[in-house]
């Protein structure tokens, strides 16, 4: 631009609008401001340019000549990158969301289902050791790597313990048992 902000060039050039015409001296309030102040250099940003576009711009009075010059950067330019990222990370966490949702209805399913499961296993064991009781015969499980012993409830009963006093074992199972099977065994 010239001393009086004239347009001298324009890159890139505008011919068809008013503003990018050679001679124009239409200028943001902000710049004539600053250039009216005696600002040598200074960096500013506009919203109110000829263009409507919002800027960031720089100028500089050459000090050989009457003129300076005046460089700027749409902010949608210069912001493109961080929109881009900011758009990947809101999708990132999107899909995290999303996935975090989906596995936790996954796992609310599964409760549920362990939950139902666990219920009728309950009622099934408490029908079997309703019919232990009236049939007056117990049951056992046995595990002979590990030597793990459960007796049902009526187990305990028909060798004469208290569930809560001792703790299933081979040997113990052995003593209730007569003498002469125990050979069999």
């Amino acid at each position: 631009r010239d001393a009086e902000l004239g347009l001298i060039a324009r890159f890139p050039s505008a011919p068809s609008q008013p503003f990018g015409q050679t001679g124009h001296s239409k200028v943001s309030t902000e710049l004539r401001h600053l250039v009216e102040s005696g600002a040598i250099t200074t960096t500013y940003h506009t919203e109110a340019t000829p263009d409507g576009v919002e800027r960031t711009l720089t100028f500089r009075r050459l000090a050989k000549a009457p003129m300076l010059v005046n460089v700027g950067i749409a902010s949608q330019d210069y912001l493109a990158a961080w929109y881009q990222e900011v758009t990947q990370a809101v999708a990132m966490m999107l899909g995290f969301l999303l996935l975090s949702l989906l596995s936790g209805g996954l796992l609310l399913r599964l409760l549920t289902q362990a939950e139902r499961r666990e219920t009728i296993l309950s009622l099934r064991e408490e029908g079997l050791n309703h019919a232990q009781q009236v049939a007056h015969m117990g049951s056992f499980n046995w595990e002979p790597a590990s030597g793990h012993m459960q007796w049902s409830d009526e187990h305990f009963r028909l060798w004469g313990f208290e569930p809560q006093t001792v703790v299933p074992s081979y040997a113990l199972f052995l003593q209730g048992i007569c003498a002469d099977d125990v050979a069999h065994t």
